[in-house]
């Protein structure tokens, strides 16, 4: 068995006649970005069926009930050192309707659901401490050129490690995604219903125009956290897929306007990465540059790959007079959950020494300053210069911080596995996860 069919056939996935969205917390999501890159960079990303028949052909992990339903459910269990027995249920239905028309509904019942960040809905007196909603529901129009995806749930940027724009997670929200592909390039437009905030409505839009071929991507997005009191006159504006977001931010203002330059250069068993993010540029060197960027190689050798990268963000990145225009949503950074004020070095491998073994260990070294992302404005108006054209990097009492993260996974047989997970930052900590896949 290859080693990515190991991996597809460790994690028990599902192969769909249909497009289905693969959540940012699906396990195979987790898996995705050490397979080929043109399976997995990108907005996105839906399933890739060829993928699938490629590195598992004899399998499908799925239930068709009568042909008309996809059925997924994994039952885990989990014991740690910090938190009582933990059980979780996630699951999918998906409705095909035909090939290219399908309604998705992934749903998670948790017992101690409250404590993840992307979770925000109501705990019942009934339940206890147990939780349960829906993390994505959305219905999706492949026309094979492109998709139309209307729902509820999470977008983000799909590359090698987490986005310096967009990532999922924060909680599902109502959203809208059109991808088109048109020979070597492609075309993304996005949109997010934010929370209200300030008595404000928000919302999150992104273009991205990218050329792709089978050893690169170079992709340019241009995106803008916007609010509006009165949707028709002052936020349709920033919904047209043909819009200049800078246009719209110049001449009409509201909003907080970012730029993404994405690549990747893929040479066989070597990969480069790179991502630089554009949230400021001060020309007149009267306030700092409110710059970030990513830079990282994979190396693939026979039976183990590994990342390193380094992440830089500077200070006031996402940052705004305005609070509602900050790059946060339910108190998350929409951005790198690193967050401003910070750099990091981290390096991350995966190995699959024995056939139902696998071996997944990152090691990084942050430094974090004392900004961050909801640190007030240092000045009164959004129009004033801070004054000053740098400052340190970063900010204040700065140490360097190592943190150890490691997992093992073994394949029982089909539809169980067992997952350690350890950590060890200032304390050692660890769990167990019995994975049940039916």
């Amino acid at each position: 068995m290859s080693y990515q069919s190991f991996l597809i056939f460790l994690f028990m996935t599902n192969l769909f006649s249909s497009s289905y969205f693969y959540t940012s917390q699906s396990p195979l999501n987790q898996l995705l970005r050490w397979s080929d890159p043109q399976y997995f960079y990108g907005y996105g990303p839906t399933t890739q069926v060829q993928l699938l028949e490629d590195l598992n052909k004899d399998r499908l992990d799925y239930i068709n009930l009568f042909e008309i339903l996809d059925l997924r459910t994994e039952i885990n269990l989990e014991a740690s050192t910090s938190n009582l027995p933990r059980y979780y249920i996630d699951g999918m239905i998906g409705i095909p309707f035909t090939e290219k028309l399908v309604l998705q509904n992934n749903y998670e019942l948790d017992s101690y659901g409250s404590s993840d960040a992307n979770w925000d809905g109501s705990k019942r007196e009934l339940a206890g401490e147990w939780t349960g909603y829906l993390s994505h529901s959305s219905l999706i129009f492949d026309y094979g050129t492109g998709l139309l995806m209307l729902g509820r749930g999470n977008l983000f940027f799909q590359g090698y490690s987490q986005s310096l724009l967009l990532n999922g997670n924060t909680p599902p929200r109502t959203n809208l995604w059109w991808h088109h592909e048109n020979r070597k390039w492609d075309f993304d437009w996005g949109v997010i219903l934010l929370d209200d905030m300030n008595e404000k409505h928000r919302l999150f839009t992104f273009h991205r125009y990218s050329i792709n071929s089978s050893k690169f991507s170079f992709g340019i997005t241009e995106a803008i956290i916007s609010q509006y009191d009165d949707f028709i006159p002052n936020g349709v504006k920033y919904l047209l897929p043909s819009s200049s977001l800078f246009e719209i931010e110049v001449n009409k203002s509201g909003g907080n306007l970012f730029w993404l330059i994405d690549a990747y250069y893929n040479n066989g068993k070597k990969h480069f990465f790179f991502e630089f993010l554009v949230d400021d540029f001060s020309i007149d060197g009267m306030s700092p540059h409110k710059l970030a960027y990513k830079i990282g190689t994979r190396y693939d050798a026979n039976k183990l790959k590994l990342i390193a990268e380094y992440v830089n963000i500077d200070r006031w990145v996402g940052n705004y007079y305005y609070s509602e225009l900050k790059m946060l949503e339910n108190e998350i950074p929409i951005g790198h959950i690193l967050g401003p004020d910070a750099h990091k070095i981290s390096v991350d491998l995966i190995s699959s020494f024995y056939q139902k073994l696998m071996l997944n260990l990152k090691l990084q070294l942050t430094q974090q300053g004392s900004g961050s992302i909801i640190e007030e404005w240092p000045v009164e108006s959004q129009n004033h210069n801070l004054g000053y054209h740098s400052e340190k990097f970063p900010t204040g009492n700065n140490a360097w911080n190592f943190k150890c993260l490691g997992n093992i996974v073994y394949y029982v047989k089909d539809g169980i596995s067992i997952r350690i997970n350890m950590s060890k930052e200032e304390t050692f900590t660890y769990s167990f996860n019995l994975n049940l896949l039916y």
